[in-house]
Order: C-alpha cells, then structure tokens, then sequence
C-alpha cells in the first residue's frame, strides 16, 4: 500500500499503520502553529512506517529526518519510500533509544506511541489486540523508557511533540466499535503520568492540547522540552495556540 502526501509516498502495508496515516496531516498544521519551525534535525519516535516524519520533512518544517522503531518488518518499506522519493533520511531499528547511536542529538522529537496500557478484557477486540504492539504500552513501559533517556539525546532547546490518545480519560470507549465497554483502562489520567516521566527526565512539561477528533476519540500533543527551550516567540506561539478553540478538526486536513 501506499500513502500520499504532496507528492510524496510513503509504504506500508495495514499491519504496519498505528493510526499515522490518519494523523500526520493534522499533526503537521499543530506543530506549524504552536511550535517554532523550521527545526534542524527531528526524531521520529516509534515512527512505523514514517507518515507523521516524512511529512514534516515534505512541509519543510525540519530540515533532517531520523526514524526509530524496534519492529524489523518496517525495513524494506521504510528502504522503499526513501528510495521512490528520493528521499535523504535515516532510520534505526531500536527499541526506544537502545541502538540509537550515542552521538545523535536532536532539535526536534516527535512520534505516536502506543496509547493505552491496560487493554480492558471484557471488549470485543480484546484477543485481536493484546498482543499488538501498536496500540497497546503495558504499564507505559514503552514512556517510561523513552522519557527516562530522551534528555541525553536533545540539543539546547530541544522539544517533544509526543501525540497521544484522551490522555485526560481514565476510561477510552471507542464508539466504532459498536459498543460502550470501555477498550482501555487506565489506573489514573495518563497526563499524570506522562508529567511524572517528563519531569523525572529533567524535562519541562509545557502543554497538552488536543489537534484532532476522529472515530469519537481525542488526540492530544503532549509538549515537552529542555529547561530552557521556551524563548519570547514560542511563549507567543503556546499563547495563542492554548487560546484558540479546543476542538479539534473532525478529520485530518488535506
């Protein structure tokens, strides 16, 4: 399968696709307007396939592009869309940042991690998915790790754009799916967490602010950076951003 952006493709195939297709667009309008573009060089955590990174790189919001994910089946399609686009960016199969050399460092750090933890076995799609490593992050293992080691691998100003799903629902019910059970259970509000993993990382935690409803769920940009990364023109930018509506756009734009 492919995916267009412009006039760029990315490959995949369904089993690769953690919801990225459906959010790099919306994605990139919420970093163009509350973040400070261009960046230098990005990080594209838990990228699949690379929809949200390859974007970016195409809307000429960052000016180089590193993917990262542990899932080796990725490969040939991440070798794929760089080589049919013409494309100069660098991947690394790792889990988090254990095969990430340690000399990198990073202007930028985005991604969509798996967004629930505690996948309720009463639903429906409970056998589908509990061993589905795109949806699902027991515990928040996977945040847990990321938050822990991100610091060392930021330049001086460095921020994160982390998407997430309702991360101020204890309880997601996903209405396509037919049913009101709730799909995830989670033993508090994520963002009580992610600020505990970001704070304990030596991080600032600076906003979360929803971008995009789509099937009846909320996704959320959970911001986050250096100590230092808030200059007069981003503080401007979160400003206006934070007071515009929160509701975000029903589908991604085009």
């Amino acid at each position: 399968m492919k995916w267009r952006y412009r006039d760029v493709w990315v490959y995949y195939t369904l089993e690769l696709d953690g919801f990225g297709s459906r959010l790099a667009r919306p994605f990139a309008q919420y970093l163009r307007q509350a973040g400070n573009p261009p960046y230098g060089r990005c990080l594209e955590w838990c990228a699949g396939p690379g929809f949200i990174g390859v974007t970016l790189l195409r809307a000429g919001l960052i000016k180089e592009l590193v993917l990262a994910d542990k899932n080796p089946a990725l490969e040939p399609w991440i070798a794929r869309t760089r080589k049919a686009n013409g494309l100069d960016f660098t991947f690394y199969r790792s889990d988090n940042f254990q095969d990430i050399p340690a000399d990198e460092r990073f202007d930028l750090v985005v991604g969509n991690p798996p967004s629930y933890c505690n996948l309720n076995p009463d639903h429906p799609l409970f056998d589908a998915r509990r061993d589905d490593p795109r949806p699902h992050d027991p515990d928040w293992t996977i945040h847990q790790a990321f938050y822990a080691t991100v610091r060392r691998y930021l330049r001086p100003g460095g921020e994160l754009f982390i998407s997430e799903v309702e991360p101020h629902a204890v309880e997601v019910v996903l209405p396509k799916t037919g049913t009101s059970i709730p799909y995830d259970l989670r033993p508090e509000e994520p963002l009580r967490a992610f600020r505990r993993m970001i704070e304990g990382g030596g991080l600032d935690f600076v906003a979360a602010e929803s971008y995009l409803t789509s099937g009846g769920v909320t996704f959320y940009v959970v911001r986050s950076g250096m100590p230092s990364f808030l200059t007069p023109e981003t503080s401007r930018r979160q400003t206006a951003t934070s007071s515009q509506s929160s509701r975000p756009p029903e589908t991604p734009l085009r």
